[in-house]
């Protein structure tokens, strides 16, 4: 059982590294690495050869620029393994990866459609920023797509990851499924609900097989008013999943492109905020100019969602009363969060020279 591994790789000269050391130290050696450079302007492509020769199957596709989620597409058209798994060239893996997702895959007689893993996010250095799981139940052996998605939506003690999962070929290629090749932000999980919503089993590693580096340069914390792709996204998902023709996914739907939706948003506005010194007029405005409509089918949906009684949080309520009033309270919170931070260091830097001092006369 062969797992194809497919890495799409832009401008990650100085990560990609980690990301195929951590593949090429594998204990099990029954896989195929597919690294798809994505029209690099750096020295991805040159870093990425030097790692060739140590693992037992890899190649190195070369793309003119055209997005993740192309590369993801033409790596998945050119994949021969039995199992899939997409890993961010700037991310890294345990050495036991491919051993456990086989020994999953082959703990029961009929094989699954997908087997999840636990992750750890991490900084650059390799410090544990966040352990979603910790505190939380440990993971079943196995469950359906659907409870799988239930999980995720309903009981909302399950995260996946891009990389924390691996899918059966022969199910994505029967689907049809690909990641939308225009979508900047929320493909990644767009993928894994119709992925899922399409999984008979979802067999489970209760251990964290994946560190997921978060880096102050990535979308995340940038102004990039195309990150909010992801609304469109999870109403593409939510609209599959209906197709299904599911009692339990049309739920999953409804929560999925309600209040699911709903809090991303709210989330994705705060990054953005945040990213730099922005008001929510000038954001708003950036918006409605690229997703014409966008803001007030949110404000819109935001009432739907109270009129049929779903709870949603305070942040919401307020954001639809008045996000102005909510982008002053975000920058009187960010304000405040600087002066304590300015004063701590303050107070760090007095105690140094203090203790230098007192050293110096002792």
């Amino acid at each position: 059982m062969k797992i194809s591994i497919i890495v799409p790789a832009y401008n990650v000269q100085s990560y990609i590294g980690s990301t195929l050391e951590s593949l090429s130290q594998q204990t099990l050696r029954d896989f195929e690495v597919l690294i798809v450079n994505d029209g690099s302007t750096d020295r991805t492509p040159q870093t990425a050869e030097s790692y060739l020769a140590d693992m037992p199957e890899a190649r190195l596709i070369h793309t003119e620029n055209g997005g993740v989620s192309r590369a993801r597409n033409r790596g998945l058209a050119e994949a021969k393994g039995e199992y899939v798994l997409f890993l961010d060239g700037d991310d890294y893996v345990d050495r036991t990866l491919v051993e456990k997702i086989a020994e999953a895959v082959t703990s029961d007689a009929a094989p699954p459609d997908a087997v999840v893993f636990r992750f750890l996010e991490v900084g650059e250095d390799g410090k544990v920023l966040s352990d979603f799981f910790r505190g939380k139940s440990a993971l079943p052996h196995s469950l359906s797509g659907v409870d799988t998605l239930k999980k995720v939506f309903f009981d909302r003690d399950l995260r996946i990851a891009i990389s924390g999962i691996a899918y059966r070929r022969k199910n994505l290629i029967e689907s049809g499924l690909l990641y939308e090749p225009d979508c900047v932000n929320g493909e990644d999980q767009e993928f894994i609900y119709r992925a899922l919503g399409r999984s008979r089993e979802v067999r489970f590693v209760d251990e964290p097989l994946m560190f997921y580096v978060q880096r102050r340069s990535s979308v995340t914390y940038t102004y990039n008013v195309r990150k909010f792709d992801f609304a469109a996204a999870f109403d593409r998902a939510a609209a599959d999943l209906r197709e299904q023709n599911d009692a339990e996914l049309n739920r999953i739907a409804d929560v999925l492109g309600g209040p699911y939706l709903l809090e991303d948003y709210l989330y994705t506005i705060r990054t953005c905020l945040a990213a730099g010194d922005f008001r929510m007029s000038a954001l708003l405005r950036d918006i409605e100019l690229h997703y014409p409509g966008l803001p007030d089918k949110m404000k819109k949906r935001i009432q739907e969602c109270r009129t049929e009684g779903i709870a949603l949080p305070r942040a919401l309520r307020l954001f639809r009363a008045s996000p102005f009033a909510y982008g002053l309270l975000l920058r009187a919170k960010s304000s405040v969060a600087s002066r304590r931070s300015a004063r701590s260091a303050a107070a760090t830097m007095s105690s140094n020279r203090t203790g230098a001092a007192g050293e110096g006369n002792s």
